[in-house]
This record gives structure tokens, sequence and C-alpha cells, in this order.
């Protein structure tokens, strides 16, 4: 259901991407492209992409609450009829 919240979803997936760039900067003192180790620049990759993730997460989680407000509003049953009529499910 999180397709139709896709602007929130990818605002928070943004947001989540720019914390963990952020953090893996902290991590690292903002010597990332300098740091004696090589590896860092990969580490910091996977802080940005960590934050992707949780990003997507939460928006999925927000998504389905907006879903679940909108449905507790709406009339079940009568949806299930309208679909019965048009053939789409048995009953």
């Amino acid at each position: 259901m999180i397709v139709y919240y896709k602007r929130m979803a990818n605002a928070i997936m943004l947001l989540g991407a720019v914390l963990g760039g952020v953090f893996g900067l902290i991590y690292f003192h903002g010597r990332i492209l300098n740091n004696p180790d090589k590896t860092a620049v990969f580490v910091w990759a996977l802080w940005v992409f960590t934050g992707v993730i949780v990003g997507r997460l939460l928006a999925a989680m927000l998504a389905e609450y907006e879903i679940d407000e909108a449905t507790a509003a709406a009339d079940l049953d009568a949806l299930l009829e309208q679909f019965q009529n048009m053939g789409l499910i048995e009953g």
C-alpha cells in the first residue's frame, strides 16, 4: 500500500539517506576521502544505504497507518457487494 503514498515515502527515504550520510560523516570525523583506511568510502555508503532502508521501513509503517485510518471510515460491506456485482469476487 506504500504506492499510494509515493511522495511521502520518497521524502522519508531521502531524509533517511541524508541522515545516514551525516551520521557516517560524524563517525569518520569528516575525513572520508582522506582516511588512511581505504574502505571508508564504502562504509560511508553503507551508512547512507542503511538510512534509506530505515526510511523505507518508516514510510511503510506510516502508509499502513494512513490506510488503516482511511478504511476504518469506509463501508466495507457495500464495497464487497459492489465487487461481487462486478464479478471480481465470488460470494
